[in-house]
């Protein structure tokens, strides 16, 4: 029995010492933890500012890229719209000569017919 006694006075001994020990490196390592706490909290901070920065860069992006594309549409129609109005310009330019053909050819022609009956 006393052997007993001693064997539960020395664990009870050991354990005493062991959790005074992890006591002590606990206790002496929590103001190291206390600090990486406050640096993972900063981190996950900067973390989620990066991500609203992000989705706003998208957003406007987003936007961006839809006022070029409808820019760039608007660019093009123009284009088009100038070519249509050169080429109606070229063939108004060709009737004109046309008109102006016809009308010398009239004047010739009622020149040629008087020079004829004289």
């Amino acid at each position: 029995m006393t052997s007993l006694e001693e064997r539960i006075f020395s664990l009870k001994t050991r354990d005493t010492a062991v959790y005074r020990k992890i006591y002590d490196l606990v206790f002496s390592n929590y103001t190291a933890y206390v600090q990486e706490l406050e640096n993972v909290t900063m981190l996950q901070v900067s973390l989620q500012d990066a991500a609203r920065t992000c989705v706003n860069a998208r957003r406007s992006l987003k936007s961006a890229r839809q006022g070029v594309s409808h820019g760039g549409l608007g660019l093009l129609g123009k284009h088009r719209k100038r070519e249509r109005l050169h080429s109606l310009l070229d063939i108004l330019k060709t009737l004109k000569t046309l008109q102006r053909t016809d009308t010398r050819l009239k004047v010739l022609l009622e020149v040629n017919y008087m020079l004829q009956f004289l």
